[in-house]
């Protein structure tokens, strides 16, 4: 053997019929590409990549598309799976038609040869945080759509995303809090095709059952919990990109500072508290590892006093995946592991014991092979499931809560462009708000003398027209004066 079976972390990706040193080219500058180097051992090309691996071969036209990849690693890919290619210019991706393991090694492949002189290689159809933007966009104006945008701002300038589905006609009054977040680890593709999968039905499905949940809910989607890791196709181990995946520290994140490690986690814990009011009846923390987990399982409550529940909805969500798609369903009703059998800083967690919520981790499988539209499908099995333990859950919001006090805050902040203000009022009244750059000049007039009801009230704010720098947000109702300040960011 050519390698050392017990050398940790390394990836062999191997070509048949390999050609000489420097006639096929890897690369990974794109957006969500990874690789970290290769090397030539006889008629052996060497991947070293971490986990994730989504990369682009040059001058294969003609070569036999058998492949293969050496198990010794942490990522153990399962008899089954297979992995997925596109050609250059095309968006379609395709399975190889084989993939098995023998010892150490998973070989995968087609039987014919590459037509072309470019594809891209991944273990599953990838979602790119260049495809999360063009979701954001699509969705951002229908109806059934609110607060769509920047939840906050990575220390790179990528968005950190959120957005709600609720039926806009229908006081939140009453409502249940669902939260989805998704995409924590950069190598989980299919949890964000299972969450877009959710919200497309939610938003475009016009049956009784989208009906009801649109009425009955407020549906949280953070759909990109870790955009850095995503696009530098990292893991949280390499590259110091900021990631979320066990900085779910119990309690509230009151400020969030860029250079806290937890910034991406921080920024969502104080989102949700936000818009939810830190009262949630569901939530879903979406993984999975694709080709290294077979069957679809949860972490959830399987002992304490939400096992119950638990265990009607996974059953729920299964007898509905079975019915829209087929048996056996890929939803199958297995709670693997405990949500109370560790203890740990994961959102599953930090949902149930901060917020009150029904918490899973849903890790998705691909075997057998799926591809994205039956995937997709499952999001919309999940949220019929939903359907049949709400009445087994507390109202979240039975009443608009009291404001006591006058506050403003602002989201995101740091920002670059927009910003919302968001103010809670004890009594109505005529508002002003106006910016402030550090000398006391007034930079923009937001809002003059606006009759606005008591309550929590949303402002939005174009940022356009200020320089990047320290402003101070005041705002005036009354004799009540409050202060926030705010940094513009380039």
């Amino acid at each position: 053997m050519l390698f050392h079976r017990h050398v940790p972390r390394i990836l062999l990706l191997w070509l048949f019929a390999a050609p000489a040193a420097g006639q096929i080219q890897f690369s990974a500058d794109f957006d969500n590409g990874r690789f970290d180097s290769t090397a030539v051992r006889g008629d052996t090309l060497a991947l070293y990549p971490d986990v994730p691996l989504h990369v682009r071969m040059t001058g294969v036209r003609g070569e036999t598309r058998f492949l293969s990849i050496w198990r010794g690693t942490d990522y153990r890919m399962r008899s089954g799976h297979r992995m997925v290619y596109r050609y250059e210019g095309e968006s379609a991706w395709q399975h190889c038609d084989t993939g098995y393991v023998d010892g150490e090694w998973y070989h995968f492949g087609s039987t014919a040869q590459f037509a072309r002189d470019t594809v891209y290689l991944a273990y599953w159809t990838p979602f790119t945080y260049g495809d999360m933007s063009e979701f954001m966009q699509r969705i951002a104006s229908h109806a059934h759509v609110r607060n769509a945008g920047p939840r906050g701002i990575t220390a790179q300038g990528r968005a950190i995303y959120g957005f709600e589905v609720t039926d806009a006609a229908v006081s939140d009054a009453g409502k249940h809090h669902v939260v989805v977040i998704s995409r924590q680890h950069c190598v989980e593709s299919p949890g964000n095709y299972v969450a877009q999968g959710m919200a497309d039905f939610l938003i475009n499905d016009d049956g009784p059952a989208a009906e009801e949940l649109r009425r009955r809910t407020v549906f949280h989607f953070y759909p990109m919990a870790s955009p850095d890791l995503v696009y530098h196709g990292c893991d949280a181990e390499k590259g110091g990109y900021g990631s979320t995946n066990r900085q779910w520290a119990p309690g509230f994140a009151d400020s969030v500072a860029l250079d806290d490690p937890a910034f991406e986690a921080n920024v969502l814990r104080r989102a949700i508290m936000r818009e939810t009011g830190g009262k949630v009846s569901i939530g879903f923390d979406v993984h999975s590892h694709p080709g290294s987990i077979a069957q679809w399982y949860y972490w959830g409550a399987k002992s304490g006093p939400d096992s119950s529940a638990a265990t009607v909805l996974v059953d729920a969500i299964s007898q509905r995946d079975a019915a829209l798609h087929g048996t056996p369903p890929l939803l199958s009703p297995v709670i693997a592991q405990d949500l109370f059998s560790t203890s740990c800083d994961c959102a599953d967690h930090w949902l149930h014991f901060t917020t009150g919520a029904l918490a899973f981790t849903l890790e998705p499988g691909s075997v057998p092979p799926t591809d994205v539209r039956r995937t997709e499908g499952a999001g919309r099995a999940i949220c019929e499931g939903i359907l049949s333990v709400l009445d087994l859950r507390t109202t979240v919001d039975t009443a608009e809560p009291r404001v006591s006090a006058l506050t403003l805050v602002g989201f995101p902040n740091p920002f670059h462009e927009h910003i919302e203000f968001e103010c809670s009022l004890p009594e109505g009244g005529e508002v002003q708000l106006a910016v402030y750059d550090m000398l006391g000049r007034k930079a923009v007039q937001v809002v003059d003398d606006a009759r606005y009801g008591s309550g929590r009230q949303r402002i939005a704010f174009s940022a356009a027209s200020l320089r990047p720098g320290v402003y101070v947000a005041v705002m005036t109702v009354g004799k009540k004066v409050q202060t926030l300040l705010l940094q513009r960011l380039p």
